[in-house]
């Protein structure tokens, strides 16, 4: 099973994750992108969080940020700062002011790395200083062959927010249909070529997003983050 994290802390240069501890592996291994569809092609390596442990990056550990452990038993937790990750690779790598995706590969007991999982969507600094804010995200649907059951098929898009959204748009910019899904074992809603379908009153933070035309098809969603605050 895939390793999704979750975020418990975004402010300025500082990103915090955990992950659920794994008996099965022996490090989950961290990649980043600046873009959705850099994050779908591959990310690029950022550091190796120990299962059971604890991962601080150059700049939080300078800082002593992250010093005391949580009392929560059964997770691993990730500290780091995006900035000191940037002069690996400038052209693919998220600055702290911008949204990051990343992806995590699992490392088992025998060495052997997994397959990236799902993207995960990190907001910038001060996304959550308000009850509803708005996340966007744009990028291009693959070209994916649907399955008998209409179910989104495996090489689909497949992102999770940090927080579920309560409303959605979702834009089709390019000639031809998509196909989105909010759940693997939900089937597809068809999205015209050049229009928009809304989604209200929902409760969701996992997105599939697929096409049938090679080369893809550019698209745009905006949600409003349920962010559990009243002001």
């Amino acid at each position: 099973m895939a390793t999704v994290p979750r975020l418990t802390e975004r402010y300025d240069r500082r990103v915090e994750l955990v992950v659920p501890n794994n008996p099965m592996v022996s490090a989950f291994r961290f990649g980043a992108a600046n873009t959705l569809d850099l994050a779908f092609a591959g990310t690029t390596v950022m550091f190796d969080l120990p299962n059971q442990g604890t991962y601080r990056s150059r700049y939080i550990r300078r800082k002593q940020w992250g010093l005391t452990q949580y009392h929560n038993r059964g997770i691993s937790r990730a500290l780091y700062d995006p900035e000191d990750f940037w002069p690996l690779a400038p052209a693919t790598m998220p600055h702290d002011k911008d949204i990051s995706f990343l992806r995590v590969r699992q490392v088992n007991n025998a060495g052997v790395v997994s397959p990236e999982g799902p993207i995960f969507v990190v907001p910038p600094p001060g996304f959550f200083s308000t009850a509803r804010p708005v996340l966007t995200l744009a990028g291009t649907a693959p070209q994916v062959a649907p399955t008998a059951a209409g179910l989104p098929p495996v090489g689909s898009m497949h992102a999770y927010l940090p927080r579920y959204f309560d409303y959605a748009t979702i834009i089709n910019n390019g000639a031809a249909s998509i196909w989105v899904s909010f759940n693997e074992g939900l089937p597809e809603i068809e999205v015209g070529a050049g229009i928009s379908r809304d989604i209200f009153d929902a409760a969701d933070n996992e997105i599939f997003v697929r096409s049938n035309t090679p080369g893809g098809i550019a698209f745009q969603i905006g949600m409003a983050i349920d962010n559990g605050v009243t002001s």
